[in-house]
């Protein structure tokens, strides 16, 4: 469970936090307060999942390889998201 940042309590699942975007929002379990993400530490851990996914596309030929590699790059983006992108009040 990752911490709200309103009441410091276990407010949001890796699940629930995997899909919380710069554009939406969810309430925190404990508090029920709205909790987001911003713009800018998202995108900051997106990037790098994007180029390995966007290389496999571009770059790998075998089409087991260019999936299997663009997983890869899908589960770099999922892991910085949640290590990285501090929860914020919304």
């Amino acid at each position: 469970m990752f911490t709200c940042p309103h009441c410091q309590q276990p407010g949001l699942s890796a699940l629930h936090k995997a899909f919380l975007g710069p554009g939406s929002q969810m309430n925190c379990n404990s508090c029920g307060q709205p909790i987001g993400i911003r713009f800018k530490p998202w995108l900051l851990a997106a990037t790098p999942g994007s180029v390995v996914m966007l290389g496999a596309y571009y770059l790998i030929k075998s089409t087991a390889l260019m999936y299997g590699v663009s997983a890869v790059g899908l589960v770099v983006m999922i892991g910085m998201h949640l290590a990285w992108v501090p929860l914020e009040k919304n």
